[in-house]
């Protein structure tokens, strides 16, 4: 029932049906997924955030990225990893992770524990995308090639215990 929700969201987001406003009508039908614990709506919310067409119609990163954490917690809460759109979603998830953490790279003090979160994100992604388009899904073909980028991109901020856990 409240991936309806997420459908409603989408129609808005995508622009399928039309509104006066149809950033509002996606945020409140994400949003509404979101309480209901719908990983996929965090992620939206987060996509909203991160490209301005939230309420305040301003790119918020910080929020952004509050939204896709939200996202991956939901998504290892609720997600089956036996299951091809799960593991679709927690691909996206966990790239647009990594991106959000790579862009404070450049941002901010806390540069080395941002850039070895990214990596972690990016190699998550990398291995997860790796396994839905080996099970025929081209779709996450760009999304294997954007993770594995990042990976190299944010390996010199990679800690050691990062470094290693790629290699399991």
């Amino acid at each position: 029932m409240f991936e309806a929700a997420q459908v409603l969201g989408i129609l808005y987001y995508e622009r399928h049906v039309q509104a006066a406003d149809a950033d509002a009508q996606a945020f409140l039908w994400f949003g509404r997924g979101c309480e209901h614990g719908l990983a996929d709506c965090a992620c939206y919310l987060g996509d909203m955030l991160r490209d301005g067409r939230g309420p305040d119609h301003e790119p918020d990163a910080q929020a952004a990225l509050d939204y896709y954490n939200l996202a991956f917690d939901l998504a290892q809460e609720r997600f089956d990893l036996d299951d091809f759109d799960d593991l679709a979603s927690f691909a996206i998830i966990a790239l647009r992770l990594g991106e959000s953490y790579e862009r404070r790279v450049q941002d901010g003090p806390d540069s080395a524990q941002a850039g070895d979160f990214a990596f972690m994100h990016y190699a998550m992604a990398a291995t997860i995308a790796e396994r839905v388009v080996r099970l025929g899904a081209r779709a996450l073909g760009k999304e294997l090639r954007l993770a594995q980028d990042g990976v190299e991109r944010m390996r010199p901020y990679a800690s050691p215990e990062s470094l290693e856990h790629e290699r399991m």
